[in-house]
């Protein structure tokens, strides 16, 4: 149908992007979701392209190099993948004249606070990639085109790699696992966080008055997402340790490691 508003989604096979094709989208609206088959996100003239062989209603800019501790020694694509992609998306949107929504991180904040994050909080990445996604975000932000930042953080699913489905594997093998227990966050359903982008994006198509603005999703509570989204949800705040734990290997042994080893990147 001509009148279709297609969507275009980046990060197809991952877990947002997975969810996202398995939302169930109202009539008249229907998303095609590409991963690095169909679009290399270093090939910055091959995202114009896509952006202007068809008539998008918006993209779902949702695919990303989230390799943390591996972006430390791959500054370059991770660089191009978090933060010149999303720069293409954001000006070849613009030109389009189409809203863009830009998924971001935790990240980009340096870990010092003692609670949650607001949207507003002074942003101070510690590594590469907190600092590519930052990139990602200041480019959207200045392109000119309509968008919506929305960070989020401790993505689960069914699909792709989360760290509830490692400890799954990793569990069912080793009588005992060594698991930081310095870092806290609130896990996120990639299921709820697609519905939520969904939400987002026909709001920036179907009303030209709806306001630019950084979003936070978490699980279980109302806020941020404001005039944009009815829902803001926030899971009850845990360590990693905690989390491996809600992933049915309480019995075995876990070991508290405190800080994280200093070979990998430094997490917020």
């Amino acid at each position: 149908m001509s009148d279709v508003k297609q969507i275009l989604v980046t990060g197809g096979n991952g877990q947002l992007g997975t969810e996202l094709k398995r939302y169930a989208w109202p009539e008249g609206w229907a998303v095609t979701a590409i991963d690095i088959d169909e679009l290399d996100l270093r090939d910055t003239a091959a995202i114009a392209a896509m952006v202007a062989s068809k008539s998008w209603a918006a993209v779902i800019s949702a695919g990303a190099y989230t390799a943390v501790d591996k972006a430390e020694s791959d500054i370059v694509t991770a660089w191009a993948v978090n933060a010149m992609a999303p720069a293409a998306f954001a000006e070849a949107c613009a030109k389009a004249s189409i809203p863009i929504v830009q998924v971001s991180t935790d990240y980009v904040f340096d870990g010092a606070r003692d609670g949650a994050w607001d949207v507003n909080d002074p942003v101070a990445p510690l590594g590469v990639y907190g600092a590519s996604k930052l990139g990602g975000e200041l480019a959207v932000r200045t392109s000119g085109a309509r968008h919506a930042i929305v960070r989020t953080a401790w993505v689960v699913s069914a699909h792709g790699n989360n760290f509830i489905k490692t400890m799954l594997r990793v569990g069912a093998t080793n009588p005992s696992l060594r698991v930081v227990d310095d870092q806290h966050g609130s896990p996120t359903s990639a299921a709820d966080l697609a519905a939520a982008l969904a939400t987002i994006t026909m709001r920036l198509v179907e009303d030209p008055a709806a306001p630019h603005r950084h979003l936070s999703f978490q699980q279980r509570r109302r806020g941020h997402l404001g005039r944009l989204c009815p829902r803001d949800l926030r899971a009850e705040r845990c360590t990693w340790r905690r989390q491996r734990r809600s992933a049915g290997h309480h019995r075995r042994r876990i070991s508290d490691t405190g800080d994280a080893p200093s070979q990998f990147a430094p997490k917020p």
